[in-house]
């Protein structure tokens, strides 16, 4: 990522993919934690900021980031939100 930022692409839901994947980082039951643990690591290791870019396919993540302090809406294009949070004091 450019400007010591981190860069999250959560990949759109493939039609081919199996619901049993028990490994996948961005499964709903264990993304904000995930989340929140990378939010920390970043901060940990002076990053600037977090860019996380979500499909509309899965759009129900952002209802599990709405209350993490400072993560907020920044852009979308065709059918991506980006969110991004500031992790250093100015």
């Amino acid at each position: 990522g450019s400007h010591n930022s981190v860069k999250i692409r959560i990949p759109a839901v493939a039609a081919d993919s199996t619901a049993d994947d028990d490994d996948d980082p961005f499964d709903k039951s264990t993304f904000r934690e995930r989340l929140e643990r990378t939010i920390e690591l970043c901060r940990e290791t002076k990053k600037a900021s977090v860019w996380v870019n979500v499909p509309m396919s899965k759009a129900s993540l952002i209802e599990d980031m709405t209350d993490i302090p400072g993560l907020q809406f920044h852009h979308a294009v065709g059918d991506t939100a980006n969110l991004m949070i500031w992790l250093v004091e100015d």
